[in-house]
């Protein structure tokens, strides 16, 4: 009979526990729930097995989150001003959304930012009441606040607890 080898967690996942621990206990800190979700969804994403590309995985996901919360802006915007808008046009608003958000990220080279962007797109047009507009600008700010918080978490916590220098040996802290 065969044995199962025991599986050791690798230093990439435990500095991604500690990195949303922080998320979470920055969220206590400053009484926001909300911060938990992004930035621990950022810390996630972003920690990846060097800091050059946690960075470039945290510049991919702040980009996707400004550019699908200006997306979802426009789309939310548009849709107040077109009338019977949520008796089925919200549908095909939201797919030509989807569609023109991956088509310019295409033409801007930017295909990594396509996940977050669309994701931003679709939170954000969920997020709206169909009353006003004036709540939607504070929600995209505050999501990419908090992804930006997550993202230097991420960066930062890569780069000082155990850092990767290449090889199969790990340099810690000094």
């Amino acid at each position: 009979m065969r044995r199962i080898k025991p599986y050791k967690p690798g230093l990439r996942m435990i500095k991604t526990a500690i990195a949303v621990g922080i998320c979470v206990a920055i969220s206590y800190f400053i009484a926001n729930r909300d911060i938990v979700l992004y930035s621990g969804i950022s810390c996630i994403i972003c920690i990846q097995q060097t800091n050059t590309n946690t960075v470039k995985s945290g510049l991919q996901r702040l980009l996707g989150m400004f550019f699908g919360g200006l997306a979802g802006f426009l789309t939310v915007h548009i849709g107040t001003r077109i009338p019977h808008y949520y008796d089925g046009i919200e549908i095909l608003l939201i797919a030509i959304a989807v569609l023109v958000v991956i088509y310019l990220s295409n033409l801007l080279k930017i295909t990594d930012t396509i996940p977050t962007s669309n994701m931003v797109l679709l939170s954000t047009i969920s997020e709206f009441n169909g009353d006003t507009l004036k709540g939607l600008i504070p929600y995209i700010l505050n999501r990419i606040l908090y992804t930006f918080v997550g993202v230097v978490i991420a960066v930062l916590v890569n780069r000082f607890i155990f850092r990767y220098n290449g090889g199969n040996t790990v340099q810690t802290p000094e």
